[in-house]
């Protein structure tokens, strides 16, 4: 076999080039994304032979020609026009087309429907016709008649390019002209996070009922509604499934709603809301980057995930169970640490806690650490003692793994600062709120003569066509952002930031402008309100909030189409790029007599990066400053790549209206996390 099944989403399916190194080298290095539904036509148009089910994939580059660049998928399209010039060229790569016959298609679905792998609730998406805009058909190729299933092909993240050519100090060298060897630590580590909305909104058009909105980030909402049992994830383990497996097997397979809603009840005692803080992630300062990759790594949810040499390994994800030892049995237990405590991974720890820390420390490692990561001898009096002292060891041994990754991300991050600031400035563009969005989506429709397909054609048009005289500004001050913006659009009212990184041309249309200048004047009007935080004023807060909702209502329902679509384009745009993930991917570095220059990592080689343990610092809370001694700093050799940006499809804002009716059942005086 030399593909097989890796992950998957919503949409898309990732398979992993799994075939030895003499089969092709350059494979090894890459990953397949192909649309779920598709494989499913294929598979439904073929007959496989179940002995050749492992047989190589026959896979195509798709040709260059006029024709096929006319044909470019949208999804592809959109991160080059739209995504990469706002995000940073060396932040986002274009996958290559590849064609896939209909029997190599086939063959994929068949693997990955026996791999086992796939989630229960994943498995609706593995149907003709589940796609986000229908999917499931099969594209006639014009060649020799048969049908091909278009697919990317990526690199693999969870792999590390090659280091800059020159990172090290040629003063330091041996006068050859050549820079010290440098060497890598062999153990590759990647980590996954989908940061999700760093922003709390502060638009009018939010719903009178959903206000709780302007207090706390959508994050922490959809944390209480899940702990609420009000909604539930696909990645979320409940131990319900468990029950109805239980009464299937007794032959009783009715479904009712009352066990629906007994068993989204139960879901939702299980699982215990995370701590962690978009903004804080956002928010550019140090230690409260730190803070949410620490609390990424306590409760992991479907928000991190961390590989080893591209074998992912398990952390405590809240999702069906208490994330706390106390509050579980210990069989559970044994099975969440059962990875970090075999062999191999007990020795990778080892190794790269030892690298990191002792090596940080001047060579020097102490008794206290030593502790942490070496085996210990127990003395112990019975068998249950020992396994007790041996799962101590392990947690132990995990806490400070953990605390290795998050120093290095943190300064990994931070070094990479442009990343995360662009991604915060496009999530802005949401100056409607998901409220909004319904209200202008139902106006757009209207406008449309009543026909959602219509509407959903016309944004999804509109959502790969940047401005013809955009201009990308990766890192611009928002001063110079906005001028740039209102000369290019003529629009004097669009003084908000996220409206003026919009890639999009702002159409002419009097009510959108005045539209505009209702928003600002409110958001101005709330920022004073909430730093003020006088609760004696509250009603008059209320009055304020009613009064702009209604005079933004009123806008809404004149505005033209070319001002509702290009608001729902910025709002998708927004929407896209809350649901990103992006890899951090590092080696440690060895260096012998010599210096390691930090490079920026560029679109053709990794960075270079000085790490130090930040465990070992002191914040000073009025300048956010850190400090620390005695340490010496250790080289990363990384990469951050962002990955699963692909256009928000229109036909999602017809369900919006259900979604967003959820928060209203959030009582801010007595459910807010």
């Amino acid at each position: 076999m030399d593909w097989s099944y890796a992950a998957e989403g919503g949409k898309n399916v990732i398979f992993q080039y799994v075939g030895g190194p003499e089969c092709c080298v350059v494979r090894s290095r890459r990953v397949l994304r192909v649309v779920k539904s598709e494989l499913a036509a294929a598979a439904a148009t073929i007959d496989i032979d179940p002995a050749n089910n492992n047989a190589p994939l026959a896979i195509e580059r798709a040709p260059e020609s006029r024709r096929r660049r006319e044909k470019e998928s949208a999804s592809r399209t959109f991160q080059r026009r739209i995504v990469r010039p706002l995000l940073g060229r060396r932040y986002v790569d274009l996958a290559r087309t590849v064609r896939l016959p209909t029997a190599a298609a086939a063959r994929l679905y068949r693997r990955a429907m026996t791999s086992g792998s796939i989630p229960p609730s994943r498995l609706p998406d593995w149907q003709m016709g589940s796609g986000a805009n229908g999917g499931g058909s099969i594209n006639d190729d014009g060649g020799g008649g048969d049908g091909v299933v278009m697919a990317s092909l990526l690199r693999d993240y969870k792999q590390l390019p090659p280091p800059p050519p020159r990172h090290l100090n040629n003063d330091e060298n041996d006068g050859s002209g050549t820079t010290t060897n440098t060497t890598k630590n062999d153990i590759t580590m990647s980590i996954e996070i989908k940061p999700k909305a760093g922003y709390i909104t502060t638009s009018p058009l939010v719903h009178p009922n959903n206000r709780c909105k302007y207090k706390h980030t959508r994050y922490a909402l959809q944390q209480r509604l899940m702990h609420r049992g009000h909604v539930t994830k696909g990645w979320q383990q409940r131990k319900t499934r468990g029950d109805r497996a239980t009464r299937r097997r007794d032959g009783d397979d009715s479904t009712t709603a009352a066990t629906s809603t007994t068993e989204a009840t139960n879901a939702g005692a299980l699982f215990v809301p995370s701590d962690y803080s978009p903004s804080d992630l956002f928010s550019g300062r140090t230690m409260r980057v730190r803070r949410a990759i620490a609390n990424l790594c306590d409760n992991a949810q479907n928000n991190l995930r961390v590989f080893v040499d591209g074998e992912q390994i398990p952390l405590a994800d809240g999702g069906g169970g208490s994330s706390s030892s106390d509050d579980r049995g210990e069989e559970e237990e044994d099975d969440r640490e059962k990875l970090l405590s075999d062999g191999d991974y007990d020795t990778m720890m080892n190794k790269l806690v030892s690298h990191y820390y002792y090596s940080s420390n001047d060579g020097s490692s102490g008794d206290d650490d030593n502790s942490m990561v070496s085996s210990q001898t127990m003395t112990t009096t019975t068998t249950k003692e020992r396994a007790t002292n041996e799962r101590r060891t392990t947690k132990k041994k995990k806490t400070t793994f953990l605390t290795m990754i998050i120093d290095i991300i943190t300064t990994i991050l931070d070094r990479e600062s442009d990343l995360l600031s662009n991604m915060l400035l496009i999530q802005q563009l949401d100056i409607i709120d998901g409220d909004g969005a319904v209200l202008i989506y139902d106006r757009l429709v209207y406008l449309c003569n009543g026909s959602y397909d219509i509407a959903d054609g016309l944004l999804d048009d509109a959502a790969i066509l940047p401005a013809y005289d955009f201009m990308p500004t990766a890192t611009t001050t928002t001063t110079t952002t906005t001028e740039d913006r209102n000369n290019n659009n003529n629009n004097t009212t669009a003084q908000q930031r996220g409206i003026n990184a919009s890639p999009y041309a702002f159409p002419e249309c009097n009510n959108l402008d005045e539209l505009l200048n209702v928003i600002l004047q409110f958001q101005s009007l709330l920022r004073e309100q909430q730093q003020q935080q006088r609760q004696q004023e509250m009603d008059d807060v209320t009055v304020m909030i009613d009064t702009y909702h209604s005079k933004c209502i009123e806008l809404v329902n004149c505005l033209s189409k070319e001002a509702c679509i290009y608001l729902l384009t910025n709002w998708l745009l927004s929407s896209a790029l809350c649901d990103i993930s992006f890899f951090v991917t590092f080696q440690l570095l060895t260096v012998d007599d010599c210096n390691v220059n930090e490079v920026r990592q560029s679109c053709d080689t990794g960075g270079i990066a000085l790490c130090n343990p930040l465990e070992n610092y002191e914040l000073d809370s009025t300048t956010d400053h850190t400090t620390t001694t005695g340490t010496v700093a250790i080289p990363v050799h990384y990469e951050v790549k962002v990955v699963d940006c692909d256009p928000k499809p229109a036909r999602k804002l017809r369900e919006r209206k259900h979604v967003e009716s959820k928060f209203h059942l959030i009582d801010e005086k007595n459910d807010i996390v």
